[in-house]
């Protein structure tokens, strides 16, 4: 009973204030949650305004970082001031080193825009959000799941993708493309070619 109490508590601790049809503001204030629960008991360095832009927190606060600070910018379509689409996208040309993948910020994305909890992931959401986590090939991905339609397309050359990072082989040209969309069903198809891919440093 003291576990099960235990695993209700966490399961609410982790759940986000904001259900249903969610602003920008909503939706950061959603992720932010999500973020500070999951690094818990470290502080995120960075975290989305009321905007939907990333920001620094301020010099003088405590803060170890825990995840990688090199983030996607998140892009909003609106209507009637409520969000019909996120996207974000990375792309590296050259580079030598260990990359971080976006996949947590995938997995939160989905987690604060449906409103649901960061842990005990159930059916269909569980294996999306596993995807997210795994080894992927070269390919597009996509699901449909309480009423918004995900997609994910990775492509890549001179790297291997194990656990969450990019690591360079051989002395190929190297390059990688990641581009994550959520868009409400009924609205324009998920898949643009539009989406920037301007990071956030």
């Amino acid at each position: 009973l003291v576990l099960l109490w235990g695993l209700g508590c966490a399961v609410y601790a982790s759940t986000p204030p904001n259900r249903g049809d969610l602003t920008v503001a909503q939706f950061a204030e959603n992720y932010n949650h999500l973020n500070r629960f999951s690094s818990a008991p470290d502080t995120p360095v960075y975290y989305l305004n009321e905007k939907g832009r990333w920001e620094k927190r301020q010099v003088g606060e405590i803060i170890i970082e825990f995840y990688d600070d090199s983030l996607a910018q998140p892009h909003f379509e609106t209507e009637d001031g409520t969000i019909t689409q996120v996207s974000f996208s990375r792309s590296y040309q050259g580079e030598g080193r260990r990359v971080a993948l976006p996949t947590l910020q995938a997995v939160q994305t989905v987690n604060a825009l449906l409103g649901k909890g960061a842990i005990l992931f159930p059916g269909e959401r569980r294996d999306i959000l596993r995807a997210f986590s795994s080894p992927f090939s070269q390919d597009t991905y996509h699901w449909t799941i309480d009423g918004w339609d995900i997609t994910l397309t990775a492509d890549y050359e001179g790297y291997i993708v194990t656990n969450g990072y990019l690591f360079p082989v051989g002395e190929h040209p190297r390059y990688f493309q990641f581009q994550f969309i959520m868009t409400k069903v009924g609205q324009d198809s998920p898949f643009s070619s539009e989406v920037s891919t301007t990071l956030y440093h």
